[in-house]
C-alpha cells in the first residue's frame, strides 16, 4: 500500500494519472455493504466475464471519492450522497482483452478503494453497456460466486478491512 501511496504522490500532478495515458493510471472500487453487512454490491462485468466491485478510471476527474461514486451511479444506479472512507491504496494487474472491439493490452491501475456502508438496501440496475447484472451478493457465498480468482483475496481484504471498522467504538 505504502509504494502505490508514495507512487501516487509523486505523479498526483501529472494530468496523464487521471486519464488512461499512463501505466499505472488511477482507478477507484467501492466496496458497498448492504443493512446487516453479510452482502455486498456488485456487477456482472461484461468484459470479463465475472463479479466485480463496482469502480472504475477516473476519466480525468482529480477527485478520487467523488469519480468512486460516479462510478457507483453509472454502474448500478445508487446514489450515494455520503464520502466514503478510504480504505486501500494497491496496485492491481489487468489482464489484455478487449474493450468495444479495440485491444488493450495488459497493464495496471494504481487503485483506491472506498468503503460505503447502506442503511436501507435500495434498487439497483445494470449499466446495460458495461454489466449484464447488479446485486447485493452474499459475502460468504463470494469464494463460489466471484470468478477472477486473483481478485478474491482483494475482495475479502477489503470486507475485513470495512467490518473491522465497524467493530470500533
Amino acid at each position: 500500500m505504502k509504494d502505490a501511496y508514495n507512487f501516487y504522490l509523486d505523479h498526483k500532478e501529472d494530468p496523464r494519472i487521471y486519464s488512461r495515458d499512463m501505466d499505472p493510471h488511477l482507478t477507484t472500487s467501492a466496496l458497498v455493504l448492504a443493512p446487516g453487512s453479510s452482502r455486498v454490491l456488485m456487477v456482472f462485468h461484461k468484459i470479463f466475464q465475472a463479479w466485480s466491485l463496482p469502480g472504475g478510471h477516473l476519466d480525468g476527474d482529480r477527485d478520487l471519492e467523488v469519480s468512486c461514486r460516479r462510478e457507483i451511479f453509472e454502474e448500478t444506479g445508487l446514489s450515494i450522497e455520503e464520502r466514503g472512507q478510504l480504505l486501500d491504496v494497491r496496485y492491481l494487474d489487468v489482464k489484455d482483452h478487449y474493450r468495444r472491439g479495440d485491444f488493450v493490452k495488459s497493464h495496471r491501475h494504481l487503485n483506491f478503494a472506498f468503503f460505503y456502508q447502506l442503511e436501507k438496501t435500495p434498487p439497483v440496475r445494470p449499466k446495460e453497456d458495461e454489466n449484464e447484472g447488479v446485486d447485493f451478493l452474499s459475502i460468504k457465498d463470494l469464494d463460489f460466486l466471484v470468478q477472477e480468482a486473483h481478485m478474491l483475496p482483494f475482495y475479502k481484504d477489503l470486507i475485513d478491512q470495512a467490518l473491522n471498522l465497524q467493530k470500533r467504538p
